[in-house]
């Protein structure tokens, strides 16, 4: 997708971003650290566990830091689908717990307590399939650690310093769940935000690719597909249907004498005329300069007919004169009802042949093209254009 200027690319952009998101979930899980280790510290110093907790906790949480931190900073990181490494953190932080409560029983409690607020985050950007999966591989690893390897964890609680400090311990656990919590509401709600933005993008980037710029109908490429489509959907089903071809008359006398500014002001406003008379189920959009189409589903000759003479009155009355005194618009209108076995390319012809005949016999009028004959339904589109060829253009 090519930049648009005066905006910042969009990958860059989005790289950016993630970057962000990574190092404050980082920030998150190097606050976690520290708030443990500084209990285990305490605990050390109670005598309630061994020093070697605190050390042990506080390298591997520095190491959890600076290598995640690492991925984060390097260019490796704008190739990875999971930008977070979530399975990876997630895997190192229960390896972790378990391996404490394991190795320090006396407060493996306590680590225990800990793999939850690990599941808790991870679960932020994990989806259904991996968030379920994360869980069977917890409960697996607490099992191992109390039926396997038989471990005893333990809340510490001898004295009264123990029992504050573990009632703190899991006061701050708690607090931390719930930060958690308001946190994937949080990113919830941005990227709610996120979506709602997008699907205006895209709402304007398809109006941008099928819309006319100047008359806001169907540009030449979404009328001709959308033609295409009601062409089968007709054929399937044996319904009539209209198109008309239009052609503003004189369009280029109109520029030579009053500009092109009067020139595509003419066109906003003839585009608007015709919308305004239109059926919400019709199509119309512009092929080019002053030619336009409408498509009429479920129409016959004579009401699709009847139904253009009336666009036609309406743009011959509409007064063009207050912008310019001496402006006069009318239009040339060609219409053909489909036939079965035409092709959309054979209909667009005899549409087109009718405008050539309401141009030739002197403007300002309805032609209806006539059905075309039982042998000449199956000519070649290419037959059909040679023939239209030798019908002098007046346009």
């Amino acid at each position: 997708m090519p930049d648009v200027p005066g905006r910042a690319p969009l990958l860059p952009d989005l790289h950016q971003r993630r970057r962000s998101m990574a190092h404050r979930f980082l920030q998150v899980i190097a606050i976690s650290y520290a708030v443990d280790a500084a209990f285990l510290a305490l605990f050390g110093l109670l005598g309630s566990v061994s020093p070697l907790a605190f050390l042990l906790y506080a390298s591997a949480g520095a190491l959890h830091v600076a290598v995640f931190g690492a991925i984060n900073r390097s260019p490796a990181f704008e190739r990875l689908s999971d930008y977070q490494l979530t399975t990876l953190q997630m895997f190192y932080g229960l390896t972790l717990q378990l391996s404490l409560s394991v190795l320090f029983p006396s407060v493996g409690g306590l680590m225990l307590l800990v793999t939850f607020l690990v599941l808790g985050f991870s679960a932020l950007t994990l989806d259904p399939r991996q968030g379920v999966m994360a869980w069977v591989g917890t409960v697996l690893g607490i099992g191992i650690v109390l039926i396997v390897l038989e471990a005893r964890p333990e809340v510490p609680a001898a004295t009264a310093t123990e029992r504050l400090l573990s009632w703190l311990f899991i006061a701050l656990v708690l607090g931390r769940s719930m930060y958690l919590g308001a946190l994937g509401r949080e990113f919830r709600v941005k990227l709610e935000a996120r979506n709602r933005e997008l699907k205006v993008s895209l709402a304007e980037i398809h109006r941008l690719a099928t819309t006319d710029e100047l008359t806001g109908c169907l540009n030449r490429r979404s009328l001709l597909e959308t033609l295409a489509n009601e062409t089968a959907r007709i054929a399937r089903y044996g319904r009539p249907a209209c198109i008309a071809a239009l052609d503003l008359d004189h369009f280029k006398l109109i520029n030579d004498r009053h500009g092109h500014a009067a020139g595509d002001r003419v066109l906003r406003e003839f585009a608007a005329l015709v919308r305004a008379r239109l059926r919400t189920s019709d199509f119309f959009g512009r092929l080019g300069g002053e030619e336009f189409l409408v498509l009429l589903p479920e129409t016959d000759l004579a009401s699709g007919a009847l139904a253009m003479d009336r666009l036609r009155r309406a743009i011959a009355e509409h007064p063009w004169h207050d912008a310019y005194p001496d402006l006069r618009v009318t239009v040339s209108i060609g219409v053909a009802q489909w036939s079965r076995g035409e092709s959309t390319d054979e209909w667009l012809g005899r549409s087109d042949f009718a405008l050539y005949a309401a141009k030739r016999h002197g403007r300002d009028r309805i032609e209806a093209a006539e059905e075309p004959a039982a042998d000449e339904a199956s000519t070649p589109a290419s037959s059909k254009a040679a023939e239209q060829a030798t019908v002098p253009s007046s346009r």
